[in-house]
């Protein structure tokens, strides 16, 4: 990454899974700042949906516990509010919305967050349809960058992971 992008990440970042994910997002975000000098920023829209009583639940715990709500979710995903948390509506509104604050800034922009909210970023600022988010997968702690051409938002990469393996291949 610092070759790349002029940023160096802490080294639990450099494992193919990352699994102090969760606690490392905010590390990744005060040591990316640090490097550049800047004041790392927490904007609160951004972050993960409230997945409510599903929150911590594996896929296989979802559907045994909660199989005709996760029946509904699958049929219809940008319909369906979370058991005791957000609709997948409220999300991507709200996202939506932070994101136009955020990349309205002048310059380089770098946004640390979760998975979901990147696929909702990334579908906002191409102008995708909101059904698209659930066409593409994000690793853990990969990158994806986008570039804006005067209005025009270009897609560089998605999901890249070349960082995490000793290789640089991802």
């Amino acid at each position: 990454l610092k070759e790349r992008f002029g940023v160096s990440f802490p080294n639990e970042l450099n494992k193919p899974q990352a699994d102090k994910l969760i606690e490392l997002l905010e590390l990744r975000k005060t040591q990316l700042a640090k490097e550049k000098g800047k004041e790392p920023e927490t904007v609160d829209d951004l972050r993960e949906v409230d997945f409510g009583e599903w929150e911590g639940l594996s896929f296989d715990e979802i559907c045994r516990e909660f199989g005709e709500e996760s029946k509904e979710w699958f049929a219809n995903p940008n319909a369906f509010r979370f058991p005791g948390g957000e609709s997948v509506e409220e999300f991507t509104s709200r996202v939506s919305a932070a994101t136009e604050r955020v990349v309205g800034r002048e310059g380089t922009v770098a946004v640390v967050v979760h998975a979901g909210v990147i696929k909702v970023m990334i579908c906002h600022l191409c102008g995708f349809g909101m059904d698209k988010m659930h066409s593409f997968s994000l690793s853990a702690a990969s990158l994806s960058v986008l570039n804006d051409y005067k209005g025009l938002m270009v897609i560089r990469s998605v999901n890249d992971t070349c960082h995490l393996n000793a290789k640089g291949e991802g």
